[in-house]
């Protein structure tokens, strides 16, 4: 969950550092058999899908689940860490290529 820090409420594992480069996609919504294990259960609500977003990675092998406050929270997360990715992604380039000459 994203959110404050009096009011975040973390379901299920425990805290962890994540690496920009570790990261392999970031998808909007309940897309997950997770989420929906959750829903099914009643741990979240169906009009929660707009705050909620997943991270794959690890070679798409693993996956965190979050939601954030809410829909623009989570818009901001998400276009961040694609930013973020992307950049990593670029540097990585750029000193391939410069390593070439």
């Amino acid at each position: 969950m994203l959110s404050s820090a009096n009011t975040r409420k973390l379901l299920f594992g425990k805290k962890r550092n994540y690496l920009i480069k570790e990261i392999d996609e970031i998808r909007e919504g309940f897309v997950s058999n997770t989420f929906q294990s959750l829903l099914k259960g009643k741990h979240i609500k169906q009009e929660d899908e707009s705050c909620a977003f997943t991270i794959m990675y690890n070679n798409h092998k693993k996956e965190l689940h979050l939601t954030a406050p809410d829909q623009e929270t989570r818009d901001l997360w998400v276009k961040g860490l694609k930013h973020l990715i992307e950049r990593y992604s670029n540097s990585g380039q750029r000193n391939f290529i410069n390593s070439d000459m």
